[in-house]
Order: C-alpha cells, then structure tokens, then sequence
C-alpha cells in the first residue's frame, strides 16, 4: 500500500513540476538550474519524455529494491525523487 502511494506522489510531483517548466519556459526570463534537464526544457516534444523518463525510472528503482527486501532504501529513493519533483514545482513558478 506504501509502494501504491509513493507512485501516486511520485506522478503527482513529477506531472506539476513538469507543468510549471513548461509553463516558464515559454519567459524570456527562464533559465533551468538542472544541467542535465536544461536540453531538454525548450519544447514539449523533449520535455514531456525527459520528465515521463524520469518519473518512470524514479517508480521502478524503488519497485525493483522492494522486491528484493531492501524496504528503507527503496523508501529513502522514492521520498527522494518525489522531493526533489515538489521542489522543483515549487521553486520554478517562484523565481
């Protein structure tokens, strides 16, 4: 049930901060911190697989670490992931 939830969070967070960059990179004014996502933000055609990507492998790390009873870890991943989304929904819109 814990796992269920974490994936619900972790699409949630993903979508919203995907939404939000999108959304500010139609500014002049947008420039993104994350290097590795910076290529990929200027059109919805590269940013909506970046973020699908990365919602998918922040849900299948934590599913494939469970399975092999490794429950802290697999938790301490997916918190991570949905955190670092939900900061990023909420630091783009801001500044």
């Amino acid at each position: 049930m814990k796992g269920l939830l974490f994936i619900v969070l972790q699409l949630a967070s993903s979508g919203s901060d995907a939404y939000f960059t999108n959304r500010m990179a139609q500014t002049k004014h947008f420039q993104e911190l994350n290097p590795i996502a910076r290529p990929f933000v200027n059109s919805p055609k590269t940013l909506v697989p970046y973020f699908a990507a990365g919602a998918g492998i922040k849900i299948v790390v934590p599913r494939i670490l469970r399975r092999r009873h490794h429950e802290r870890l697999a938790d301490a991943i997916a918190l991570a992931g949905i955190a670092d989304n939900a900061f990023g929904a909420l630091y783009t819109p801001t500044h």
